[in-house]
């Protein structure tokens, strides 16, 4: 399956949607004026995101978070958990742009330190999101 577009035809919330029905794994490349970003999903969940010039790897993650070097699993996976969802909402902002879909059945090296255990529902990450644009337009 090959998914191209432009986010004024296609928004976020409808390719999380079509992902999520069609249970792929691959990831998601979207390009705006706002930035460039990735999305990885694995059997139609969500389990990693990223937006160039965010935090690159997961050391970046735990200093900014306040962590040590001693934080156990579960503390990095609510970590990374938080970063996914704050980029998820961030590229819901984006209103113009480009994106490709590339099936691939592993998480690529780049994606694994900031890849999630157990992915995320689509459908939760695109009513957050909407919310939080709601929030943002209500100000």
């Amino acid at each position: 399956m090959s998914l191209v577009g432009s986010l004024e035809d296609l928004g976020l919330a409808d390719i999380l949607q079509i992902m999520s029905l069609s249970r792929k794994s691959g990831v998601l490349v979207l390009r705006s004026e706002d930035g460039e970003g990735r999305i990885v999903f694995r059997e139609g969940l969500v389990h990693a995101a990223t937006v160039k010039g965010d935090a690159p790897d997961l050391d970046t993650l735990v200093r900014r978070s306040g962590l040590g070097a001693d934080a156990v699993a579960g503390e990095l996976e609510v970590l990374r958990r938080e970063h996914v969802e704050r980029v998820i909402a961030r590229i819901f902002e984006w209103r113009s742009g480009e994106f490709h879909f590339d099936v691939q059945d592993e998480i690529a090296p780049q994606d694994r330190p900031l890849a999630l255990a157990v992915g995320l529902s689509p459908q939760d990450l695109t009513m957050e999101g909407t919310r939080r644009g709601g929030e943002l337009r209500g100000r």
